[in-house]
């Protein structure tokens, strides 16, 4: 609830019943597209796959600068609404990268998340770390895997050659933050 970017969901308030182990999120309403089916309906005469793109680097920049990590990269947590605005939403496996912690090693959930339909594996696999870097590589591999199904979006989309690099199986291969893949 402490975050606050145009390109997150936005929290407004949280109620835990610790009694009950429930509790009610209040939080911004998005309406709109899952990526998955924005990419789907991609025609280059009306989406914006280039500022999309634009708009969840930054995104993931301030999510980085801020420790946290989003561990559930899929098409279901991120939401175009219609004025092209990418929403990145459900942080529930999210963590906070602490002192000390710096790779997110505690109840790494890494062979359970991010696994529908990729093809391939970061060098993290083995480690069980997950860090921003490893977002990245399954940010970029999402986006990647949904754009060469679309024959539009592919012609279209200029950011290639960066989705390559930051899908690269060798975390060294790979931009060293968020931040410089957005610069």
């Amino acid at each position: 609830h402490l975050l606050n970017h145009k390109n997150i969901v936005r929290i407004f308030s949280a109620h835990l019943y610790e009694s009950s182990m429930s509790g009610i999120i209040i939080m911004e309403y998005i309406k709109g597209k899952t990526l998955d089916e924005y990419i789907k309906d991609y025609s280059e005469y009306w989406w914006d796959l280039d500022g999309v793109f634009v708009q969840l680097i930054d995104a993931f920049a301030y999510l980085e600068s801020k420790g946290i990590v989003h561990r559930d990269i899929r098409a279901s947590n991120i939401m175009i609404d219609h004025n092209d605005v990418a929403k990145i939403i459900d942080f529930g496996l999210g963590k906070h990268e602490r002192l000390g912690d710096k790779h997110c090693k505690e109840n790494s959930v890494l062979s359970v998340v991010n696994h529908s339909d990729v093809s391939i594996s970061p060098e993290e696999e083995k480690s069980g770390e997950y860090d921003s870097l490893t977002d990245m590589f399954y940010l970029g591999e999402l986006l990647c895997r949904l754009i060469l199904k679309n024959e539009n979006a592919v012609n279209d989309f200029r950011y290639m050659p960066i989705l390559e690099k930051m899908m690269s199986c060798s975390r060294s291969s790979r931009y060293k933050s968020f931040a410089e893949v957005r610069d």
